[in-house]
């Protein structure tokens, strides 16, 4: 009978034990999960921070506000403006230069907060890629379509993934087993309603901007005489000086060669079969300004295995268009251009576009390097460093 009692009360502190660590194993997971959403509400207190800079570079009121999709998950921003003064340091420490505001943002939840604090610095080049994806009106995503970040330099400076100016309802349309990983923003007045997502689609949480992004304006160079057709099939190969061209057509197993420097290609670029358009020893940034649009096809590759950062496309016309296994690493600019990826194609860079369609199993992949300049952005803008990131409870 004693040894019965005895193994009933080890028994019985066994199951206490589990019970306790359980409690506690999910404990830790629930709140690693709300820190996550704290991390997330300090950076989009940081973008509407900035958004408020851009339109008055004297601010300086605290902001505070919660998280439209986030349940009681809130941020609080505040700032220390300098651009009147002399160099100084913030009350945590930080040295905040003449000429640059700093912005402390806490995300809270409960007892748990994340502090996020970032340099604003005026008068600088901005890049254009501030975000993975940016569309100015619609996103549709289906299928095992992907949007998520690449390479091992993160977290990023800029760490918002997708945004759109959109905000009406269903402006951003989810399903199938389509995500978006990290920060969906929408335009102002918008809210958990501007996203339809249906079946087992996903994005990490939602943000709103507090004024519509604006876009650079490009303009095709000025051209003199007939412009060259460079047609090549089969396994040709050309290599391809800076300069105008009236269009670039690759097909088969043919190959071009790019150079640092400006190409234009007055009617666009087809490429198709196992065509490559390759960036050659690069000594500085490539840059295609193409008027009526690009479409890849089959496996057709530009700047396959390069830096995304060594290549900008900037479409002035037409649409982009990504199919079948075709694949794409660049920052692309395209604010008046619809664009579209299929199958298994792959964007690795960071993308604007006027409105965007993914399907299949198509991804874009954001190279957070694209955020911290190499873009030829429009002068007197702020940019935005993080300098400070750490969770407590």
């Amino acid at each position: 009978m004693v040894w019965v009692l005895f193994f009933g009360l080890l028994l019985w502190m066994l199951v206490l034990s589990i019970h306790f660590w359980s409690v506690q194993s999910l404990r830790r997971t629930s709140d690693r999960a709300t820190m996550a959403r704290c991390e997330h509400a300090a950076r989009s207190g940081l973008q509407v921070g900035l958004s408020r800079l851009k339109t008055n570079d004297a601010w300086s009121a605290p902001i505070s506000d919660a998280m439209p999709d986030l349940s009681q998950v809130r941020y609080d921003v505040l700032f220390l403006n300098n651009t009147a003064g002399p160099a100084t340091v913030a009350p945590d420490g930080t040295p905040v230069p003449a000429g640059a505001v700093y912005m402390l943002s806490v995300g809270r939840a409960g007892n748990l907060r994340f502090t996020a604090g970032a340099l604003a610095i005026r008068g600088q080049s901005t890049s254009l890629f501030d975000y993975g994806l940016f569309s100015d009106g619609d996103i549709s995503m289906s299928g095992a379509s992907a949007i998520r970040s690449w390479g091992p330099s993160l977290p990023s400076p800029l760490p918002f993934q997708t945004g759109t100016n959109g905000f009406s309802g269903g402006v951003v349309n989810m399903s199938g087993d389509s995500r978006i990983d990290g920060l969906l923003m929408v335009g102002p007045g918008g809210g958990p309603g501007s996203v339809s997502n249906s079946g087992s689609s996903s994005y990490g949480s939602l943000g709103v901007l507090a004024v519509p992004k604006t876009f650079t304006s490009f303009a095709a160079p000025a051209t003199t005489g007939p412009l060259q057709v460079v047609s090549l099939s089969g396994s040709d190969q050309q290599d391809l000086a800076p300069g105008n061209y009236r269009r670039l057509s690759l097909s088969g197993d043919s190959q071009a060669m790019l150079t640092s420097g400006q190409y234009y290609f007055a009617q666009g670029i087809t490429m198709s079969g196992s065509s490559r358009l390759v960036i050659q020893n690069p000594s500085g940034p490539v840059l295609i300004l193409a008027d009526n649009g690009l479409d890849q096809s089959g496996s057709s590759q530009i700047n396959p295995g390069g830096l995304p950062s060594n290549l900008q496309v900037v479409l002035l016309g037409g649409g982009l268009s990504l199919s079948t296994d075709s694949g794409l690493r660049a920052g692309v600019y395209a604010p008046g251009s619809n664009a579209s990826t299929s199958g298994d194609s792959r964007i690795i860079g960071a993308l604007v576009a006027r409105r965007m369609s993914m399907s299949g199993s198509s991804s874009l992949l954001f190279d957070h390097s694209l955020a911290g300049g190499g873009a030829a952005g429009p002068p007197g803008q702020w940019r935005l460093t993080i300098v400070r990131a750490d969770g407590n409870s």
